[in-house]
C-alpha cells in the first residue's frame, strides 16, 4: 500500500500508528528532512537485504532527481509499504498512481468557532465522560479562539487535553478552572506573533510577546528563543528579498533559496575547514510560507523592503548582544518593546538617533 496523509497532526498520527500496527514484522524507517539524499537512496533500497518488507514514512519529499519515479518503481515490487506524511506533494502521476494503489487520508485541517462547540462537548462530554455546563463549554471556546473566527485543530485538541491533564480523575469541570488552563490560547502561535508583526498590529504582537514571556519560568530564555527565531526568519527574508530584486527569473527564487545546504565546521586554528554538508538549510515549507503565505497568512515577501530589513535584523542582532552582555529583565524587555514598536513602524527610524546608528552598523 501507498498512503498520503493530510490534516491536523492528531489525526495523522492515529492513521499512521494504526498503518504500523498492520506492517508488523516490516523493517520501519521514517525519512527527516535533515537525512542526506545519498541516507535516503540506501534506505530506500535496502529492503530484502536484512527484511523482507519495508515500511517507509517520508516526512518530506527529497531532492532526489525523478523522486516519485523511483518511489512508483520500488513500490511496484511489493516488497515496500509507503507514507507521505503531511508532505507537499506537486504531481498528477504520482497523485493518481496513490490513488489507484494506495489511500488518501484527508483529515480536516482546521476548525471554525461556529463549529467549535459541538465539537469540545462532544470530546469532554461524551469521549471522556466529564460533567460540563453549556455556559462553560461557550467560554472554554472563547478562550481558545481569541480573536479568531478559525484556528488549527490540532491546537484545539492540545487544550482541551491540557483541560483533561489538570482535572485529572475529576468528573466536573467547573467554570472557574478556565483561567488557569487559557493561558496559551488561540493567539499564543508563533506564527500568529509573525503574522500580527507583517500586518503591523503593535497591540496584538506585544501582548503576544508579555502573555509568553510572563508565563515562562525563564525569562531570559523565553526573550532569546522568541529573537532567534525572528532572527532566523529575518535573515531568510533579507536574503529573499536580496535575490528577488536581483534574480530576473523570479518564479525561481522560492527552489533556488530551498537548494542552500548547511555548512559544517571541522578542525582548529589555522586548520579550520568550512565545508558544505548535505543537510538543507531551508524546508520547501518555510520558504513558501514567505512567498505564498502560511496558515492564512499573507506573503511577508509583500510586507518589507529591503532596507527595512536591514535595520530589523541590526536591531535584532543588537538585543541579542544585549542580552550575552548581562541586562536585567525590565532593560530587556523594554528593549524588545521597542523592537518590536520598530519592526511595526510605530518608531521613526529617520529619527538622527536611528540614522546614526544603521550609518554605524
Amino acid at each position: 500500500m501507498i498512503y498520503q496523509l493530510k490534516g491536523n497532526w492528531q489525526d495523522r498520527s492515529a492513521a499512521l500508528k494504526e498503518i504500523k500496527g498492520n506492517c508488523k514484522g516490516y523493517a520501519h524507517h521514517t525519512i527527516s528532512s535533515d537525512m542526506p539524499d545519498g541516507e535516503v537512496l540506501r534506505i530506500s533500497t535496502s529492503a530484502g537485504i536484512f527484511d523482507d518488507k519495508m515500511l517507509l514514512v517520508f516526512e518530506y519529499i527529497p531532492k532526489i532527481k525523478k523522486f516519485y519515479e523511483f518511489v512508483m518503481k520500488i513500490h511496484a515490487t511489493g516488497v515496500y509499504t509507503i507514507v507521505f506524511n503531511d508532505c507537499d506533494i506537486r504531481g498528477k502521476a504520482i497523485l493518481d498512481y496513490i490513488k489507484k494503489h494506495g489511500e488518501i487520508l484527508n483529515y480536516q485541517k482546521t476548525i471554525t468557532i461556529d463549529s467549535s462547540f459541538d465539537y469540545v462537548k462532544k470530546f469532554l462530554v461524551v469521549k471522556h465522560e466529564k460533567k460540563i455546563k453549556d455556559e462553560t463549554i461557550q467560554n472554554i471556546v472563547n478562550h481558545i479562539f481569541g480573536d479568531f473566527a478559525e484556528i488549527d485543530k490540532s491546537q484545539m485538541i492540545l487544550y482541551l487535553d491540557k483541560v483533561l491533564c489538570l482535572i485529572g480523575s475529576k468528573k466536573t469541570i467547573k467554570e472557574e478552572l478556565i483561567p488557569s488552563i487559557s493561558t496559551y490560547a488561540g493567539e499564543l502561535v508563533i506564527w500568529d506573533l509573525y503574522r500580527y508583526i507583517d500586518s503591523q498590529e503593535y497591540e496584538k504582537a506585544w501582548s503576544f510577546i508579555e502573555k509568553t514571556v510572563n508565563q515562562s519560568k525563564y525569562h531570559e530564555h523565553e526573550c532569546v528563543m522568541l529573537v532567534t527565531g525572528m532572527i532566523w526568519r529575518y535573515r531568510l527574508l533579507y536574503l529573499a528579498n536580496s535575490v528577488y530584486s536581483k534574480e530576473r527569473k523570479q518564479a525561481l527564487v522560492p527552489e533556488l533559496l530551498c537548494e542552500l545546504k548547511k555548512m559544517e565546521r571541522s578542525g582548529r586554528g589555522k586548520k579550520t575547514i568550512l565545508a558544505q554538508t548535505d543537510k538543507y538549510l531551508y524546508s520547501e515549507k518555510m520558504v513558501n510560507s514567505l512567498f505564498y503565505g502560511f496558515n492564512g497568512n499573507r506573503s511577508a515577501m509583500e510586507c518589507y523592503t529591503l532596507n527595512k530589513l536591514t535595520s530589523i535584523n541590526l536591531m535584532l542582532q543588537d538585543f541579542i548582544k544585549k542580552c550575552r552582555v548581562g541586562i536585567c529583565d525590565s532593560e530587556r524587555m523594554l528593549t524588545l518593546n521597542i523592537l518590536i514598536m520598530t519592526i511595526c513602524d510605530r518608531v521613526d527610524l529617520n529619527m538622527r538617533f536611528f540614522k546614526s546608528r544603521l550609518n554605524s552598523g
